[in-house]
């Protein structure tokens, strides 16, 4: 929150507040579009999140959604209980004992890839995320093992949770296979008209002027043509 209000102090067009995702303090009816990526996932009741979401918006309004997937990373037994440890860990340690997991375990797995077996074994007990950039890796690791609530859903849960909170038009998207969007029912919203690309203006016009004209003057070439026959007759 701290950064995010930092970060936007001088836009009049940005309000930051903080509140229940369960329990939003948004009039109902009051929104164009609402979004949330990576966060219902880490509260008790996600659907909840979302017939939240859908009761704010506006006729015609916006919602897109992205939460972990099962059968994924986050999910993992290992990583749980991992997760799980260092839950019970905080009130005495805080956020020492995970963050010092990722950066341990993270680098650890740098190394070990150029050993097959001691890679596997590694990964099979402490599991960590791989991605290009080691800070992301760090990054992602420390927040899949420090959550209290982390669940990971199926394409259908999902799309069951708009359809239940009477969104309309759903459909997936591409940023995760557990991404959806979907339109509350009504007028559609001043901010998004249609989930289809903008399509180029067409040069039609342009070409049947350019056609009419090139007509035009070759019809006043006959003329001329004709005319001068005509005379030297």
């Amino acid at each position: 929150m701290e950064p995010a209000a930092r970060s936007f102090a001088n836009d009049p067009g940005v309000c930051i507040c903080q509140g229940d995702a369960l329990h939003l303090p948004i009039r109902s009816g009051s929104m164009d579009g609402v979004f949330t990526i990576g966060a219902l996932h880490h509260t008790p009741d996600p659907a909840c999140g979302v017939r939240e979401a859908a009761a704010v918006l506006a006729p015609g309004g916006w919602f897109a959604i992205s939460v972990y997937s099962a059968g994924g990373f986050y999910d993992a037994r290992m990583v749980q209980a991992w997760r799980r440890l260092f839950v019970r860990l905080w009130p005495y340690a805080g956020h020492v004992p995970p963050l010092v997991y990722a950066h341990v375990v993270v680098h650890a797995a740098r190394v070990l890839r150029y050993l097959p077996p001691a890679d596997r074994l590694l990964n099979a007990l402490c599991p960590s995320k791989n991605l290009p950039d080691i800070d992301w890796s760090v990054l992602d690791t420390f927040d899949a093992v420090t959550p209290s609530h982390q669940s990971a859903h199926t394409c259908h849960e999902v799309f069951a949770w708009l359809k239940r909170a009477g969104l309309h038009e759903i459909e997936p998207t591409t940023w995760a296979p557990t991404s959806f969007r979907g339109r509350a029912p009504g007028c559609t919203s001043r901010t998004e008209q249609s989930w289809m690309p903008t399509v180029t203006p067409t040069v039609m016009p342009t070409v049947t002027a350019t056609a009419t004209t090139a007509a035009a003057a070759a019809a006043a070439a006959a003329a001329t043509v004709t005319a001068s026959t005509d005379a030297s007759s």
